[in-house]
């Protein structure tokens, strides 16, 4: 009972003074307790299952393609576990989120060397445009007020045709976190996922999947066609079509992580 007394003090005293300069896992942040990514950071970290992925699988000289960056939480950890010839290229179209990503990567100078942030709506095809309105921030507790969602008019690419405008030339993780459109960005992804094989961390979503008239089983049957295993990043437990539904349980989103069938999962 104490405990969680004391745990309700601290959260009320964040909150007053929300304000706050934080370092964890050596990377410095600005942040405000008041949003529920920037709470979670200054408590230690944001989802611990991306974290412990990051930290046990990304390794030196990666090349990273992050779609749906927000506000740098996994970026910079992706950026240092790369190493000094590893190279994030950051994915966030929120003028909101992006300009928190820039300042947090700017208090990382060795950092931010390795990380280039790009304004962009990513989606299977270049000519449409497959949502302008996008939140990118949520209150740290319920009670609080939403931020509005923001009225985006970044220029939309899919991931296969910003791969051939920066040349490169190898893509060791893809990332994907964008709230119902990481089907649509996978799909305008498949040259890149079949030339480089990189490993793929997605959200699955249902709900979210559902309003842009896909489901999580097709980001499954997608990547499972292209000869990919997939896991539940939370327990690593195998998924399938038949049963990434029921990992889902009484959550309205789990992490997925695939791996190329060629390049076995430690």
């Amino acid at each position: 009972m104490f405990e969680k007394q004391l745990r309700s003090l601290k959260r009320r005293y964040h909150l007053l003074r929300p304000l706050k300069h934080a370092r964890r896992d050596g990377i410095e942040y600005q942040l405000d307790c008041r949003q529920l990514i920037d709470y979670n950071i200054y408590l230690g970290f944001w989802e611990k299952d991306t974290h412990d992925f990051i930290e046990n699988y990304i390794g030196d000289g990666f090349v990273t393609v992050e779609v749906g960056a927000n506000i740098g939480a996994h970026t910079l950890l992706i950026a240092k576990k790369s190493g000094n010839q590893g190279l994030v290229h950051a994915i966030e179209p929120t003028e909101f989120a992006r300009s928190k990503l820039l300042k947090n990567a700017s208090l990382n100078p060795d950092l931010e060397k390795r990380v280039k942030v790009h304004n962009f709506l990513i989606s299977d095809s270049i000519e449409e445009n497959p949502r302008r309105d996008i939140r990118s921030s949520w209150p740290a507790k319920a009670s609080m007020a939403w931020q509005p969602e923001e009225h985006v008019s970044s220029p939309v690419s899919t991931i296969d045709r910003l791969l051939d405008d920066w040349g490169l030339t190898r893509l060791d993780l893809l990332k994907i976190d964008i709230d119902g459109y990481d089907y649509r960005a996978l799909l305008g992804a498949r040259g890149a996922i079949e030339k480089f094989r990189p490993l793929i961390y997605v959200e699955l979503s249902e709900n979210a999947q559902q309003v842009n008239g896909y489901s999580i089983t097709d980001i499954v049957d997608l990547l499972t066609s292209k000869g990919y295993r997939g896991y539940d990043a939370n327990e690593m437990y195998e998924l399938s079509s038949e049963n990434v539904l029921a990992r889902l349980g009484h959550k309205d989103s789990i992490n997925g992580v695939f791996f190329p069938e060629e390049k076995a999962r430690q």
